[in-house]
């Protein structure tokens, strides 16, 4: 790397608490980065052309904190039935505390205040599901808070990556000891949303997809 380029630093502080008993787990972290020099990467998914892969750039100082909690809840039924419940959700702050000019594709011309790049706010997922002996089904709800494509503010950048439900479905039936039929569902809403404008272009989220498998196993 050129000499001006500076290696990351940072202090990561993380403070938690987490409770398990019987069939109930709550965990609740805080955590907090403190960048006095964050770095960009180059690479082909970034948007850099094929000369500038492997290059690093200055990012200057910025911080990235929030916190992540994940509860949990395994509900026995009558008849051996068994339906799991979890929840996990995190929120995520993301400022840069220096500003400069950056010819890394993601960084650009960056303000004092501005949140960095395919950084979201909100992310959640919900899962329930319900077993039995020889079957069990699991459905899965998934959601992502808008992002930004390069360092700015919110509502101000028109290649602004919108929020994004994904929800997936599946199950399975052991038909025998050693055999077993599986369908599982993914972005069954199928949703159309961009998820990242690079390298060239927006590019969308996988397409509504459905698998059927039958597997042996001894």
């Amino acid at each position: 790397q050129p000499k001006e380029v500076q290696a990351e630093e940072s202090w990561n502080y993380e403070l938690g608490v987490r409770s398990q008993q019987d069939f109930a787990t709550v965990e609740l972290i805080g955590f907090f980065n403190d960048y006095s020099n964050i770095t960009g990467q180059c690479s082909f998914s970034s948007g850099c052309t094929s000369a500038d892969i492997g290059s690093q750039y200055n990012g200057g100082e910025a911080w990235i904190y929030g916190a992540e909690s994940v509860a949990g809840y395994d509900v026995l039924l009558p008849q051996g039935l068994e339906v799991p419940l979890r929840v996990t959700y995190a929120y995520t702050e993301s400022t840069f505390q220096s500003a400069f000019t950056s010819s890394f594709p993601q960084f650009g011309s960056v303000s004092v205040g501005d949140s960095l790049p395919y950084v979201a706010k909100h992310q959640t997922n919900i899962s329930i599901g319900i077993s039995a002996e020889v079957w069990k089904i699991s459905s899965n709800l998934q959601y992502r808070s808008g992002m930004l494509d390069q360092a700015g503010q919110f509502g101000e950048s028109e290649l602004e990556i919108e929020p994004l439900w994904m929800w997936d479905l599946a199950g399975e039936w052991r038909l025998r000891k050693d055999w077993a039929l599986a369908c599982s569902g993914s972005n069954l809403l199928n949703k159309t949303t961009i998820v990242s404008w690079r390298p060239y272009g927006a590019r969308p989220v996988a397409p509504r997809q459905v698998f059927l498998s039958l597997s042996f196993q001894r």
